[in-house]
């Protein structure tokens, strides 16, 4: 034995084997230490470094074994049923199979052989080649085009900015106001928006952390080995964490109005500015505003690595050598296992080795062998440190006696856990048998029946729960039942879809969150030009209107980057779709090179495909600064000598005013009337479809398909549009004032189908007793009095508000909410209970 371990040590030394590193196909048949295979065998279906590869060649001198070079594609290659090689192509499947699958599951499908096959498809290989050769010419030809359309956009705002530095060196004054006021006004609407945006991010990044965890634990159960526990966990953590608000950045206003109200002055031609100046602006088209940690192992006792402790395990006990003595034969034992063995043979006066069988006569003297006894030493203590101890939280073995080592492995069979020394001799044991074997759990209890004491291997459907057998012909009879592992298959899809969903949420969580920093800085940087401008402004006195040049000027260089930075980001996308491309190309110009059939079939199908083309690119964000000279122009025209006429108050406005008086509202008055092809059919119109009234009477209805047949609602005829406002009385128990999506579902008893209970609608919800308000089925308890009879409504579809408002002497608000609206919005109603109804004023 010592020979061959020497032997060994110089081959290892001899050979420059090299070590498989990460991305190599590792030797199937190297023990401890992988080498890197340079062979794969079809045959024999193993790959081999260039020792192992000799050797096989040696073996099989007189055989014909097919040999490639090393692939890490080898069990793709075989079937996984027959283990055979798939060298056919079975085209009613699309798939590689074996002979065997040929000729059973397929056998009355159209099958070819790979060789076959790949020749067919090299033909639409050439085609999808060709058509992404197209592909990169357009989009070549749309990035010269771009690249243009960049260049007279700048030439454009480069002439416009002459221009009107032009004009403005010729308007002889401007007036001044107080700046103090509007740059606090400016200040304090910027503090408060950005406090609430902040608010916002911190409670979205909380919810990307959550939905971040919860897909970790997600992807965790979904490659546990253990059916039971995939089960038992699965149903608390299907439902994502739940969602915040929606997210809105219609807040965070521009300050461009502040900028306007400073350039709107009434002119006089000869004592006062005699016309209102006009808006100088800029019109635009919408413009939006770890590395890899190499770990490195290290290995003690490397020379041990060298040779598997079996080589030093006595064929008697199999343990490892104790005080080893090595016999005229070189086979070596423990010396008290041969000695007993040999005590067997005294009668016999014959003495043999119990491996090879070799006698010996008399019987040989026993001497220790004291180079094996100390390399055996070194093996014991490289295993004893191996072993790791039990620790809090860990699972135990159930084998070890004195202090427990930490288990690795449980047998669903024997139903026990086994530190890594115990499970290899598990293995050595049952080697004949197929025990099935897990990871190590501490969760055996759950996993056992605790009436039959056996293995829950049984998924009841009926009642949701795993069953032992016993319980599966008894309590579950009549049940529908299937094993854990089919239940899993079946739960891992949905599992997949919460995944997909969960990871959906946080793509869109984290664009809501990067949206809102972008809106946040666009809105400090509005604030800030905001203040310089009117600043500027209100410290000329009775000055020259060339002071103005400067805030035009920078307002095209402000569009002018933005515009020309979106049209760049749609040059990376086309060059980066251009390069997609060209790889997508060379990678089938490679495959169309290999030689290996099958992993030309395989591959093909997820390479045939192109990849996905980037959004239609237009120009149409390169607009020409036309109109700022045209708007410069009428301005100097308009203005004589000097402005006479104080400038106007100015506030601090943005887009999105909210009406503060009755008056201010009812001048986005609408008027609207219920649909009686929606009304429930407990539901009574009258006044000219104007009035909705509970029933216990079904009205006479026809069938239609947009009538809501299980709730008590009705929606409006006309549409929500722009901005818009109306009112309704209510009474009786229970009504809903709602605005709605046309698309809400109107059949069935779901949340699809109540306002308030989906994505699609949003109510607030008036009784005698409160007001709440609902949407996407969260409730809002509204802490104001019910008592108030005539609701008003308003709507700014573009700027995504909806308010209730209770309506007398003065206008209350109930509730606001602050959203957007993705479709067309209509009114609606919730009415039930005895003599409840609603009444569009």
């Amino acid at each position: 034995m010592l020979a061959e371990v020497v032997e060994k040590l110089k081959k290892t030394k001899l050979k420059a084997a090299v070590p498989a590193g990460p991305g190599d196909v590792e030797c199937d048949i190297c023990t401890g230490r992988k080498h890197k295979a340079v062979k794969s065998c079809l045959v024999c279906l193993e790959s081999y470094c260039q020792t192992h590869f000799e050797r096989h060649e040696e073996f099989h001198s007189g055989k014909r074994h097919k040999v490639i070079d090393a692939t890490g594609r080898l069990q793709q290659m075989i079937c996984q049923k027959h283990e055979k090689l798939l060298e056919v192509f079975c085209r009613t499947d699309q798939q590689c199979v074996c002979m065997l699958c040929a000729m059973d599951e397929h056998k009355n499908h159209e099958t070819v052989s790979t060789a076959a096959e790949r020749t067919e498809k090299e033909k639409h290989l050439k085609e999808t080649q060709s058509e992404i050769q197209q592909r990169i010419q357009q989009r070549q030809k749309d990035l010269e085009q771009l690249r243009e359309a960049v260049e007279s956009h700048k030439r454009s705002a480069q002439t416009a900015v002459e221009d009107s530095e032009r004009i403005f060196t010729e308007l002889i004054r401007s007036i001044e106001r107080s700046r103090s006021e509007v740059t606090q006004r400016i200040r304090d609407q910027e503090k408060t928006a950005v406090s609430r945006a902040e608010g916002q991010m911190e409670r979205l990044e909380q919810e990307i952390e959550d939905l971040k965890k919860r897909n970790t634990e997600l992807e965790q159960l979904s490659h546990t080995e253990d059916h039971i526990h995939f089960l038992q966990s699965l149903q608390s953590l299907s439902a994502p964490p739940e969602s915040t608000e929606n997210i809105s950045v219609s807040f965070l206003f521009s300050f461009d109005g502040v900028r306007e109200s400073v350039c709107q002055l009434r002119l006089k031609l000869e004592d006062f500015c005699k016309e209102e100046m006009k808006k100088i602006s800029v019109t635009h088209s919408n413009i939006v505003p770890r590395t890899r940690e190499d770990f490195l192992q290290y290995s003690e006792m490397a020379e041990a690595s060298v040779f598997s402790v079996e080589q030093f395990s006595c064929p008697v006990c199999l343990d490892l050598l104790k005080d080893p003595v090595t016999i005229h034969c070189g086979h070596s034992y423990c010396m008290s296992c041969i000695t007993d063995c040999w005590d067997q043979e005294d009668q016999k006066r014959v003495y043999s080795c119990p491996q090879c069988r070799q006698t010996f006569s008399p019987r040989p003297a026993l001497g220790k062998n004291t180079m094996l006894a100390e390399v055996v030493e070194k093996l014991k203590k490289t295993k004893l440190k191996a072993a790791v101890p039990a620790g809090p939280g860990d699972v135990e073995c159930d084998i070890c006696t004195g202090r427990k080592h930490k288990a690795v492995k449980f047998c669903l069979v024997c139903l026990e856990s086994y530190c890594q020394t115990h499970f290899e001799r598990h293995e050595e044991f049952h080697s004949g048998k197929r025990h099935k074997v897990i990871d190590a759990i501490g969760r055996l209890q759950q996993m056992i029946c605790q009436k039959h004491e056996k293995l829950l291997e049984v998924f009841c459907r009926t009642d949701q729960q795993c069953v032992c057998m016993l319980c599966a012909i008894d309590e579950h009879k009549n049940h529908e039942t299937v094993s854990t592992a089919a239940e899993r298959t079946e739960k891992e899809k949905h599992l997949k879809e919460t995944q997909s969903e969960i990871q959906q949420r946080i793509q869109q969580r984290q664009k809501d969150l990067e949206q809102l920093r972008e809106a946040v800085e666009s809105h400090k940087r509005s604030a800030q030009t905001a203040v310089e401008d009117s600043e500027r402004i209100f410290t000329e006195l009775i000055r020259s209107i060339e002071r103005s040049r400067s805030e035009v000027t920078q307002r095209i260089r402000d569009q002018e980057k933005t515009a020309v930075s979106r049209a760049e980001g749609q040059m990376e996308r086309l060059e980066q779709e251009i390069e997609d491309l060209k790889k997508r190309n060379t990678e089938l110009e490679q495959l169309s090179h290999t030689e290996d059939h099958i992993h030309f079939l395989q591959s093909l199908q997820c390479l045939s495909a192109p990849p996905e083309s980037t959004e239609n690119i237009s120009v149409s964000v390169l607009f020409s600064f036309d109109g700022v000279r045209e708007s410069v122009c009428q301005l100097r025209l308009k203005l004589e000598d000097f402005c006479k006429e104080e400038m106007k108050k100015i506030s601090v406005t943005h887009s999105n005013i909210v009406p503060r008086t009755r008056e201010d509202f009812l001048q986005y008055s609408h008027q609207f009337t219920l649909d009686p092809n929606t009304a429930h059919k407990h539901l009574s119109l009258s006044e000219e479809n104007r009035v909705v009234t509970y029933t216990h009477t079904p009205q006479p209805y026809p069938d239609h398909p947009d009538r809501f047949d299980r709730y008590y609602q009705v929606l409006c005829r006309e549409s929500v549009s722009g901005r818009c406002y109306w009112e309704l009385e209510w009474s009786g128990s229970d009504v809903y004032i709602s605005v709605s999506y046309k698309s809400i579902s109107r059949k069935g008893s779901g949340c699809e189908c109540l306002f308030g209970y989906n994505d699609q609608s949003w109510r607030l919800s008036c009784s005698p007793s409160s007001f709440s308000f609902r949407h996407n089925n969260k409730e809002t308890e509204l802490p104001v009095s019910s008592s108030c009879r005539r609701i008003g409504v308003y709507v700014d579809h573009r700027a995504g508000t909806l308010s209730f408002y209770s309506v007398s002497d003065t206008m209350n608000l109930i509730h606001t909410v602050q959203t957007t609206f993705t479709q067309t919005l209509y009114p609606g109603f919730y009415v039930w209970g005895r003599q409840s109804s609603a009444k569009l004023l």
